[in-house]
């Protein structure tokens, strides 16, 4: 059993005594390595002042919050532990929040963010095919509600904010089969208008809003045919005119806005999948190769 030397009389007390039975005040704590007597009880590992040693023989009842340092070291031990095991077995997350479900179940709608943080779920298909109606999904109230449907039920259209909050729906397939009308969609009142119309009709294309407000269409299919033809809405007019041609038809490609106004036409498909790229000059309203 260790002895204890009373820092404020030098009283020397045995380790079951925890004040000193003769000032009142608490005892110090013996240097396992060379016996030096600290003044005052130290957490356990603090250095001693006389050969730096750690291996301190503290009494845990000299300091009540030791106890409290090796729970919170235990439990932060345990809550790591844990961490790294759901990371190392792939079951690693943060837990979701759970919303509102749609009005209608629906696959190849569009979904797009409007400038008052609701979103515009368009068009897609179900069971009993291509649709018309649309919602609108509120991150404030987690719910979707419905707003006014499209003219054209379709799928596999696309969906452009356009500058002011409008939203351009373009092509896609119907009921009737393969489309070239476009529609508005209006936040302030939610409705959908007819705007002009495409000279192809097309699904699966790509809808680039490009720096100027006007839009860029490009490719996509019809009748099971790949197009590689590209059109230019234009929001001031509300018509489509033709634009240069892509050197390689495809759809499902991607269609990337780049820094100096060029677009980045990447991939698709043309039976196969496709390597190629190509840029898109709207100055000059060409297409050129990249590889």
């Amino acid at each position: 059993m260790a002895d204890y030397q009373c820092g404020a009389c030098g009283a020397r007390v045995t380790g079951d005594v925890l004040v000193c039975p003769a000032c009142g005040h608490g005892a110090g704590t013996r240097c396992a390595n060379c016996g030096y007597v600290a003044a005052k009880a130290v957490f356990l590992g603090s250095p001693c002042p006389r050969c730096n040693s750690r291996a301190h023989i503290p009494r845990p009842e000299a300091s009540p919050w030791l106890g409290i340092l090796k729970v919170f070291i235990l439990v932060g031990v345990l809550v790591v532990t844990g961490e790294l095991l759901a990371l190392w077995m792939g079951e690693f997350h943060y837990p979701a929040t759970v919303t509102g479900p749609m009005s209608t179940a629906r696959v190849g709608h569009t979904a797009t963010l409007l400038p008052d943080g609701r979103v515009l779920i368009a068009g897609g298909e179900n069971g009993s095919g291509p649709l018309a109606s649309a919602e609108l999904f509120d991150p404030a109230s987690g719910t979707f509600r419905a707003t006014g449907s499209m003219e054209t039920a379709r799928t596999g259209h696309t969906a452009t904010l356009l500058p002011g909050g409008r939203v351009l729906i373009v092509g896609g397939q119907g009921n009737s089969g393969f489309l070239d009308s476009a529609e508005l969609y209006e936040p302030a009142t939610g409705r959908f208008s007819a705007t002009g119309s495409m000279g192809t009709a097309r699904e699966n294309h790509t809808a680039t809003l490009l720096p100027d407000g006007r839009v860029l269409i490009a490719a996509g299919e019809a009748n099971s045919v790949d197009l590689a033809s590209a059109e230019l809405y234009d929001p001031k007019t509300g018509t489509f005119s033709e634009t240069g041609s892509m050197a390689i038809a495809s759809d499902s490609h991607t269609a990337t806005l780049l820094a100096d106004g060029r677009v980045l036409i990447a991939g698709g498909r043309a039976g196969d999948p496709l390597p190629t790229a190509g840029l898109y000059d709207p100055k000059t309203g060409t297409f050129s190769e990249i590889g």
